[in-house]
């Protein structure tokens, strides 16, 4: 390759890095994965871009918040799902219990449970970080049914039918 092709090459390059590296997402995506279990809950591991999630605690708190594994966090985040992570018909006393984060840049999971019986749930809405992020999805993959397609949530369609609840 002449010095000239390699010139133009590496020019090329830096001006395709260049222009992604301050890119940020059009869209963002959290990704869930949900299963009963044998206690009568919901269990449910749940995957946010860290920065947007704090952002939204930030502005609902009043304050900055950081996502660390704190009693503070975790009430926070708990308040949080309660409104934007519900099992339909919804019930007072299905409010999620945070167990625990684990963070990393560019991605956090969330492990929280909510109380209730398989039985009386039909549907859920996922509305997390919509109200923080246009263009928000959501996507919910049901580990009690493999088979099952991953449920995708919108600002158009924030609820979905969970379908058969198989044992």
């Amino acid at each position: 390759m002449s010095r000239r092709a390699l010139a133009f090459a590496l020019l090329c390059l830096g001006c395709v890095l260049g222009s992604s590296a301050g890119a940020h997402p059009a869209h963002h995506n959290s990704y869930a994965e949900v299963e009963w279990s044998a206690e009568g809950t919901l269990d449910v591991a749940l995957n946010v871009i860290p920065e947007d999630l704090e952002a939204a605690l930030s502005r609902r708190a009043g304050e900055p918040v950081v996502l660390v594994n704190t009693a503070a966090v975790r009430s926070l985040l708990e308040a949080y799902l309660a409104q934007h992570f519900v099992l339909l018909p919804a019930s007072p006393a299905a409010r999620p219990r945070v167990l625990g984060l684990d963070g990393e840049y560019g991605a956090t999971w969330i492990y929280f449970s909510i109380p209730v019986q398989r039985e009386q749930v039909s549907s859920l809405r996922n509305t997390v970080l919509m109200d923080h992020q246009e263009g928000q999805t959501n996507r919910v993959r049901q580990l009690w049914s493999p088979g099952a397609p991953t449920l995708v949530f919108t600002e158009r369609e924030p609820q979905r039918d969970l379908g058969v609840l198989e044992e």
